[in-house]
């Protein structure tokens, strides 16, 4: 594991999502995954590495919450008539 996949992994440990991370560094849940996986690495690693830094000072931001009836929450409770 590299010193990215460690942040990242760090990261997501401490409460934060894979789609969070993306959203604050401009990219797609898709692209950091590639990252965290080890399948590919930022050209700019050393700014990325800064940001990630910066992130682990800041409090992830609250999960999503779905309104009743919602079919992401019926998903998430496991109902199959969608």
């Amino acid at each position: 594991m590299n010193e990215l996949q460690g942040k990242i992994e760090h990261l997501l440990g401490s409460g934060w999502s894979q789609q969070a991370l993306a959203d604050e560094m401009g990219m797609s849940w898709n692209g950091l995954r590639y990252w965290r996986v080890g399948e590919r690495y930022p050209h700019n690693a050393k700014a990325v590495l800064a940001l990630l830094d910066s992130l682990a000072d800041k409090k992830p931001p609250p999960r999503r919450r779905y309104p009743e009836g919602h079919y992401m929450r019926r998903r998430m409770q496991g109902e199959s008539n969608l």
